[in-house]
């Protein structure tokens, strides 16, 4: 996974968790009051790959690939 994937998987998934969408709650549970903030949220989800999430890779003839966050190996932040 490249460095944009990983930024753009971690923003789209804060923004899942800050608009409050039904039926998309946090996978995991922050240990204090003060992790309630919806970026550590989601990167702590894509770190431990709990978020269900996938990545399309376009490619150059038109077509994707669709790949979920499970399948992908984590750049080193």
């Amino acid at each position: 996974m490249s460095d944009y994937e990983y930024a753009a998987l971690i923003s789209a998934r804060a923004a899942q968790l800050t608009s409050r969408i039904d039926g998309i709650a946090p996978k995991i549970q922050p240990e204090k009051p003060q992790d309630y903030d919806p970026m550590y949220i989601a990167i702590k989800e894509v770190r431990e790959q709990s978020a269900n999430l996938i990545v399309r890779r376009h490619l150059p003839d038109g077509t994707f690939d669709d790949f979920h966050l499970r399948e992908l190996i984590l750049p080193r932040i």
